[in-house]
């Protein structure tokens, strides 16, 4: 009995590590600043949650949670990658980088008849789910 209670422990200790590398923004809340060139912008939440991200700042101007990508570096770092719609603003393609509990990258919103904004952006860690 004993035997059987250390190995499910050990399987569970071992699936929630694997869990988290194959998924590491999944459950994650980052608060985030958004930069045009060096000037700030504004301050969001960049919320991942069962595949999905969603800013709180983007949702103001009717962009839709979207699902998201994650893939690795040659050296191992997690990156995500995805594009927002919202009917009268455009879109808005995120792509980032999580070293530790900072992300950084950049977000490139584009909208028909107008010049298209370049954001970069960093933050840090905010809460897990």
């Amino acid at each position: 009995m004993k035997v059987l209670k250390m190995t499910v422990i050990l399987v569970v200790l071992l699936t929630s590590g694997c869990i988290e590398k194959e998924h590491p923004f999944e459950g994650k809340v980052f608060t985030i600043e958004n930069y045009i060139d060096e000037r700030l912008d504004n301050t969001e939440d960049l919320t991942f949650n069962q595949g999905t991200l969603e800013g709180s700042e983007c949702v103001k101007w009717g962009f839709e949670k979207t699902q998201y990508k994650t893939t690795f570096s040659e050296n191992g770092t997690p990156q995500f990658s995805c594009t927002m719609f919202s009917a009268q603003e455009g879109k808005m393609v995120w792509n980032g980088t999580l070293n530790n509990s900072e992300l950084t990258g950049t977000c490139l919103w584009s909208k028909e008849g107008q010049k298209s904004t370049r954001f970069t952006f960093k933050g840090s860690l905010k809460s897990e789910q």
